[in-house]
């Protein structure tokens, strides 16, 4: 993830940021209502510290000074679910999508999924335009004329589902479908 920064905000002492994250809403600290960030401020450089001898790494070791902070959680994004031909299912919210990897992807359920075995995901708005999310070449499979990523990051879910988190906010409400490798998603009624 990469944090985005608010220049106009931010001071010399006082950095802004923000970023989205995508998370299961029951992984988050419920005593807390949100995030919990464990913050540790070191008394040198990373630098120094990892070329310093031994007994100076213990001393800047002993010297660290450790805090939490809290996050706390806006409620989770509105989402819309499609549906492919066989059932699979790609949940979609305006900063990213879950897709079911294996039903109507064709892609083995042997524990060995790999992110690269989904080589196209795009999602096609009402008005005919569409948002390339992901797309690269796979041996004896896909051929494309250039890798395209306008995704933030991928990872998956507690499910096993790639989640794409998008580069940009997606109105979910002008979605027509959405295509992962040949499958096409239609809206869930």
């Amino acid at each position: 993830m990469s944090p985005i920064r608010n220049l106009k905000q931010s001071t010399k002492e006082v950095l802004h940021c923000y970023d989205y994250m995508v998370m299961d809403p029951e992984a988050y600290n419920k005593k807390e209502k949100g995030l919990v960030l464990e913050v540790t401020e070191y008394p040198c450089t990373k630098g120094e510290m990892f070329r310093a001898d031994a007994d100076a790494f213990e001393e800047y070791h002993a010297a660290e000074k450790h805090s939490t902070l809290s996050v706390p959680l806006k409620e989770p994004a509105e989402q819309r679910e499609f549906v492919n031909a066989d059932g699979g299912i790609a949940r979609v919210s305006p900063i990213a999508a879950a897709i079911d990897m294996h039903t109507g992807l064709g892609i083995p359920e042997d524990g060995f999924e790999d992110h690269n075995d989904v080589y196209y995901v795009s999602i096609k708005y009402k008005d005919g335009t569409e948002y390339v999310v992901s797309e690269h070449d796979l041996k004896d499979v896909h051929k494309c004329r250039e890798k395209i990523d306008n995704s933030s990051y991928i990872t998956y879910d507690m499910e096993g589902n790639i989640v794409l988190v998008f580069n940009r906010l997606v109105d979910i409400g002008n979605i027509e479908s959405i295509t992962a490798n040949k499958a096409v998603h239609t809206a869930k009624e």
